[in-house]
C-alpha cells in the first residue's frame, strides 16, 4: 500500500481553503513562519496551516502619581483610570488608554 504524502493533511486544508504557512529556518533551530499562497509541498520542507491569531489581552487599572513616583497596581484602593491593551500572540503593548 502506498504511504499517503508527507503533507496530506495540510495539503487538503489547503484545498479547502485554509492559509499555509512555511517554514524558514533563521539558524540556531530557530524557525520563522510565513505564508506560502502557492506551496511547492516539498517533502524536505515544513507547512503548517496557519494558526488563529489569539484575542488581543485587556488590562484595567490605576496609574496614580505620588510625589515622585507612579504606582500602577491592581487593588481597588483606586479607581481605575487606564486601560492597556496586549497583542494576544507577540504581548506587545498595542495601546494604553486613559480613562475619563
Amino acid at each position: 500500500m502506498k504511504q499517503p504524502h508527507k503533507h496530506a493533511a495540510v495539503i487538503k486544508a489547503w484545498a479547502d481553503g485554509a492559509a499555509i504557512e512555511k517554514a524558514l529556518h533563521t539558524g540556531q533551530g530557530c524557525v520563522h513562519w510565513v505564508g506560502d499562497e502557492y506551496p511547492s509541498w516539498n517533502p524536505c520542507s515544513m507547512y503548517r496551516v496557519k494558526p488563529e491569531p489569539k484575542p488581543d489581552v485587556v488590562l484595567y487599572g490605576a496609574l496614580n502619581y505620588r510625589g515622585h513616583t507612579c504606582d500602577f497596581g491592581e487593588t481597588k484602593r483606586y479607581v481605575d483610570n487606564i486601560k492597556a491593551t496586549f497583542d494576544g500572540d507577540t504581548h506587545q503593548l498595542k495601546s494604553l488608554e486613559v480613562i475619563k
